[in-house]
C-alpha cells in the first residue's frame, strides 16, 4: 500500500508539472499582456549585454587614465590644446547623444504600440517604463549641455568664468544628481514584497503563494529587478566616485584640469550612456512567439522519477518543433539525483586503506567493498584507529538495492588519499568518488594552478588549449587510478556487448565536493574512450554535488560536447561552488541545478538567474 501511494504521488507530481507548463504558457500571453525583452533573454543576448557594459567600463577607465596622464604632462594651457579637448568632447557627446536619442525614440514607439494594443501592464512594468524613459531624457539633457559649452568655446576665447559655461555646468550637475536619485529608486523598487489583495477589476499577472511579488514567475522578472539595478548600478556609482576624486581633486592646479571638469567629464558620460542604452534595450516591450515561450518553460523542466522521464521527454518533443535543439538535450531527474546523493554520502563511510607500517611493510588490507561498521561505545578506544571505524547509518546493500546492483569494488589510492567506489549489474554502472576528507585531499584542493589536460592540444594563444585544476588532475591520475577505472569500465562495456542486451547500458558518475570534480574528469575520459572505440548503446550521466569548477573555458567546451547529460547540484550560498572562478580561468561544466535551504530548486538557470540567486533566492522567506 505504501509503495502504491508513493507511485500515485509521483504520477500526480508529474501531472501537476505538465499542467504548470501549459498554464504558464497560456497565462503569459503576448497578445494580451506586456512581455519585456528580458523576460525571454537568450544566453547570447545576456552575454552581449554583459560584454557591452564591460567594454564601456573599460573604455571609461582608459579615457580616465589618458586624461590623468595629460593633466600631469600638460604644464601650459594653449589655444590649440583647448580646441583639441573641446573637439574630443564634441565628438564623444555627439555619438552618445545620437545613440541614446535613437534608442529613446524606439523605446517610446514600442511602449506606445503596447498601450494602443490595450495590453495589460503590471505595476512594476509601468514603473520600469517610467523610470527608464526618465533616465533616457535626463541623460539626453545631460549630453546636450555637455556639447553646448564645448561648441561655445570653439567660437570664442576661453573664459572659465563665462556665465553661459557656469549655467551649463549647473544643468549637468543637476542631471547627475537626478540620475543618482533614479538609481536609488531602482534599488528601492527591486526589493521582494508581498502582493496585496488585488481588486477583481485589476489585471492580475501572478498567482504565486510564496509571498513574493515578481509580476511573472520569479525567473522571468527577477533578473531585471535584482541584478541590473543593484549590481550594475553599484559599479556605476563606484566608477563615478573614482572619476570625481581623480579629475577634481588630483593635480587640480594644472591648466588641463578645468578642461576635463568644467567642460564635462567624458568618462562618466560615455559609461552612463552605454549602460542606459543597454538597460533600455532590455526593458523594451517584446513580442515573443508561442514557440519561444514554450521553449523557455521547457528549459527548466525536469522529471520527478526515472519511470516518468521517458513520458516527459515525449511530452517535450510533442510541444516543440523537431528542429528545436532543446528536443535533443537531456532531462534532469530528481530521483536519479537522490539515488546518486546516497552513493556520494556512502563513499565517505568506507574504511580507509591501511597505512604502511614503520618498517615499510604494508599492513593487512580490509576486504574490498566492506563498509565500516558502527563503533561500539562499550569497546575501549585504546588500540582502535579512528580512521578505520566511522559511525554510519548508510549501508552498501541499501545503496545497491536502489538500482538492483549485484557487485561492487572499492579503489583506493594512498598517495593522494583518493577513494572510488564502483557498483554494477548487467545494465548499469555507478562510479562514485569521495570528496575532501583528509589533509592530503585539502592539499590537492589548494593546488589551484592549471595544467594542460592530457593529451596536450589546442593553441594557448587562441584560448583553445584545455587546462584543468592541477590538484584535481593529480588525484585522478595518481597511482594509475584513472587507468584502473577506465579498464574496469571497458571490461563491463565489453561484457554488456557480448550479452547482447536490448536496452542501453547506463553509466552514472557522481561525487561530492572534490569527488564531484574527479567525477567530471572521469566521465570526460570515459566518454572520450567510448567515442574513440565507436561504442553505441551506452548512456553517460554525471551528477555532482557541491563540486568546484574543474577547468578553463576550452575544457568546459569540450566537456559539454562530449557529456551532455551532466548536472552540477549546488547550494545557492555554497562558497565552494560560487567561488573559484578566478576571473576567466575557470568555467563550470555541464548544467546547474540550484537548491536552497527552503527546498526550492532551479534547474538549468540562465546566466542572470544564477547571478540573482546568489543574492536573494537563498534568503526568501514564506
Amino acid at each position: 500500500m505504501a509503495i502504491a501511494t508513493l507511485a500515485e504521488a509521483q504520477d500526480s507530481a508529474e501531472a501537476v508539472s505538465d499542467q504548470t507548463i501549459q498554464l504558464e504558457t497560456e497565462r503569459i500571453d503576448a497578445r494580451s499582456q506586456v512581455v519585456l525583452h528580458f523576460d525571454f533573454m537568450s544566453e547570447s543576448t545576456t552575454q552581449a549585454a554583459t560584454a557591452a557594459t564591460l567594454l564601456a567600463s573599460l573604455l571609461g577607465v582608459a579615457i580616465l587614465v589618458a586624461e590623468m596622464v595629460i593633466k600631469w604632462k600638460q604644464t601650459q594651457s594653449t589655444e590649440k590644446f583647448r580646441r583639441q579637448v573641446s573637439n574630443c568632447n564634441i565628438a564623444a557627446s555627439g555619438l552618445c547623444l545620437l545613440l541614446l536619442f535613437c534608442n529613446l525614440v524606439m523605446f517610446i514607439w514600442r511602449v506606445a504600440q503596447a498601450w494602443l494594443s490595450n495590453k495589460c501592464w503590471s505595476l512594476r512594468q509601468q514603473r520600469s517604463a517610467v523610470l527608464i524613459c526618465t533616465e533616457n531624457v535626463v541623460q539626453c539633457v545631460n549630453l546636450t549641455f555637455y556639447t553646448m559649452p564645448n561648441v561655445y568655446l570653439n567660437q570664442r576665447p576661453c573664459n572659465i568664468t563665462d556665465p553661459f559655461l557656469l549655467w551649463c555646468a549647473w544643468v549637468r550637475w543637476t542631471c547627475w544628481n537626478t540620475l543618482f536619485m533614479l538609481f536609488l529608486v531602482h534599488a528601492y523598487g527591486s526589493r521582494v514584497w508581498r502582493r496585496p489583495a488585488a481588486p477583481p477589476q485589476t489585471c492580475q499577472c501572478s498567482s504565486r503563494k510564496d509571498g513574493t511579488d515578481l509580476d511573472h514567475l520569479w525567473y522571468l522578472d527577477g533578473p531585471w529587478r535584482l541584478f541590473w539595478p543593484l549590481r550594475l548600478r553599484s559599479v556605476l556609482m563606484t566608477f563615478y566616485t573614482l572619476c570625481l576624486v581623480l579629475l577634481w581633486y588630483v593635480a587640480s592646479q594644472n591648466c588641463a584640469s578645468p578642461q576635463f571638469t568644467w567642460m564635462g567629464i567624458m568618462p562618466m558620460q560615455v559609461v552612463t550612456t552605454v549602460h542606459i542604452f543597454v538597460m533600455t534595450l532590455l526593458a523594451m516591450p517584446h513580442n515573443p512567439s508561442d514557440h519561444a515561450m514554450a521553449t523557455r518553460m521547457w528549459q527548466q523542466q525536469f522529471a520527478w522519477t526515472e519511470a516518468g522521464k521517458e513520458a516527459k521527454l515525449v511530452a517535450r518533443a510533442s510541444a516543440l518543433p523537431s528542429t528545436d535543439k532543446l528536443t535533443q538535450q537531456p532531462l534532469f531527474c530528481f530521483e536519479t539525483m537522490m539515488h546518486l546523493l546516497y552513493f556520494s554520502c556512502l563513499v565517505y563511510d568506507y574504511k580507509r586503506a591501511p597505512p604502511t607500517s614503520r618498517t615499510g611493510k604494508r599492513m593487512p588490507q580490509a576486504s574490498v567493498g566492506q563498509l565500516a561498521v558502527p563503533s561500539d561505545p562499550a569497546t575501549p578506544a585504546v588500540g582502535r584507529c579512528a580512521d578505520q571505524l566511522e559511525r554510519s547509518t548508510l549501508s552498501l546493500p541499501a545503496a545497491l538495492s536502489l538500482y538492483q546492483l549485484t557487485e561492487s569494488k572499492l579503489l583506493t589510492e594512498l598517495q593522494t588519499d583518493t577513494r572510488c567506489l564502483l557498483a554494477w549489474n548487467a545494465t548499469r554502472i555507478v562510479i562514485t568518488f569521495r570528496g575532501t576528507a583528509s589533509v592530503k585531499n585539502a592539499t590537492a584542493d589548494l593546488q589551484a594552478w592549471q595544467v594542460a589536460h592530457p593529451p596536450a592540444r589546442g593553441r594557448w594563444w587562441a584560448g583553445s588549449c584545455p587546462r584543468v585544476h592541477a590538484g584535481f588532475l593529480r588525484c585522478w591520475q595518481a597511482g594509475g587510478l584513472n587507468t584502473k577505472v577506465l579498464d574496469h569500465v571497458k571490461q563491463l562495456v565489453q561484457r554488456f556487448q557480448r550479452a547482447d542486451v536490448k536496452q542501453n547500458l547506463i553509466i552514472h558518475v557522481t561525487g561530492h565536493s572534490l569527488g564531484g570534480a574527479l567525477a567530471m574528469l572521469a566521465v570526460f575520459d570515459i566518454a572520450r574512450e567510448l567515442r574513440q572505440a565507436s561504442v553505441v548503446g551506452v548512456q553517460l550521466a554525471c551528477y555532482t554535488f557541491g563540486a568546484p569548477r574543474v577547468g578553463n573555458p576550452a575544457f568546459a567546451k569540450e566537456y559539454d560536447e562530449l557529456v551532455q547529460d551532466s548536472w552540477s547540484i549546488i547550494n545557492d550560498q555554497d562558497l565552494v561552488t560560487r567561488g573559484g572562478k578566478f576571473v576567466f580561468m575557470y568555467k563550470r561544466c555541464g548544467r546547474r541545478v540550484i537548491l536552497n535551504a527552503e527546498g526550492h530548486m532551479m534547474v538549468a538557470p540562465s546566466r542572470i538567474e544564477a547571478w540573482v540567486q546568489q543574492h536573494t533566492i537563498g534568503k526568501y522567506k514564506n
